[in-house]
């Protein structure tokens, strides 16, 4: 597992509202976790914690971890070696989408979605085929878009 890390560079109370980043990446693209977290001015960092009292620096050292004191986000990121089985590949996007239906974030009765996983759950228990079929139905939100384009990247 790897982290990436980015910070706003804007200054003063400046607020980030629909960040897109775009990361360059030899690894296919998958759902993810992220984690977003505020700036402070005086946030605890390793050196902080070493600093403290041996009992309560085990303590707080768990508050280092990622994710905690963030807001967890699902999103698209660079996940999967070129290498990585596309059986491997389907089962992450067919845990995303269905994750993202049960979340409202992608319409239960979407009819992209709705192909796209009778797809993917074709393609998972058929055994070995290139790739799955893409929907014939296309995509009707930007989110489904920007899937999309991630699977054709995918199984290309």
């Amino acid at each position: 597992m790897r982290f990436a890390s980015w910070r706003d560079p804007a200054s003063g109370e400046a607020k980030v509202s629909g960040l897109r980043l775009a990361l360059e990446s030899t690894y296919l693209p998958g759902f993810v976790d992220s984690f977003i977290e505020g700036q402070v001015k005086n946030p605890l960092t390793p050196e902080v914690v070493s600093n403290l009292p041996a009992d309560i620096r085990q303590q707080a050292q768990q508050f280092l971890e990622p994710g905690i004191g963030n807001t967890p986000q699902f999103l698209i990121g660079p996940l999967f070696r070129p290498d990585t089985r596309k059986t491997v590949i389907a089962a992450n996007y067919h845990f995303g989408i269905s994750l993202l239906q049960r979340a409202g974030r992608i319409r239960p009765d979407s009819p992209y979605a709705k192909q796209l996983l009778d797809s993917l759950s074709t393609f998972l228990t058929a055994g070995y085929t290139p790739a799955p079929t893409m929907p014939s139905t296309a995509p009707s939100s930007p989110l489904e878009q920007v899937i999309h384009q991630a699977l054709l990247l995918c199984f290309r």
